[in-house]
């Protein structure tokens, strides 16, 4: 299916591969959460890389490492593990990050999702999501949680299962 099964509204974004969004200018929402969803029979993961004004590499949120905690020790963005496979044929696995973008620390230039297939099975459908989180954020999360409705509309959306296939 489209977008993996994502409902999205007529208004929301929708971005090609490697498209860049200057986030500014589709929300003013400061805490979101990024959605990978797809079907396959086994994981797919997704990074979250940060790099200052000159391309240095800050940090990248994976599964691996779970949350990231700004100067002032609090976190700014967490992983939730979710499931690794979707759980039937018509429901997508969800993979859920949480990011609080006002607590990044100031020197956070650009911000870049990418996405891997190591487990060798086929994708049938992926898809990328940033929605609005209007029930906490980050800061009180643990990493790989339980995930919880963020009760926020969509704000941008992206297939990304040709990719993942090649």
């Amino acid at each position: 299916p489209p977008l993996a099964g994502l409902q999205c509204e007529p208004c929301t974004i929708t971005t090609q591969p490697g498209q860049e969004v200057e986030l500014d200018e589709i929300t003013t929402h400061r805490r979101v959460n990024l959605e990978l969803r797809y079907f396959c029979s086994s994981y797919v993961d997704y990074n979250l890389q940060a790099y200052d004004a000159s391309g240095n590499s800050l940090w990248n949120a994976t599964y691996s490492n779970a949350q990231i905690k700004n100067a002032s020790d609090t976190n700014c963005v967490v992983h939730c593990r979710d499931i690794g496979s979707n759980p039937d044929a018509k429901t997508p696995a969800l993979r859920t990050l949480h990011l609080d973008l006002d607590a990044l620390n100031p020197d956070v230039f650009a911000l870049m999702v990418t996405s891997q297939n190591y487990c060798g099975q086929q994708i049938r459908s992926c898809s990328i999501a940033l929605r609005e989180c209007h029930n906490g954020g980050a800061a009180s999360l643990l990493g790989n949680h339980t995930p919880h409705d963020c009760k926020g509309k969509v704000i941008l959306a992206q297939d990304i299962g040709e990719p993942l296939k090649r």
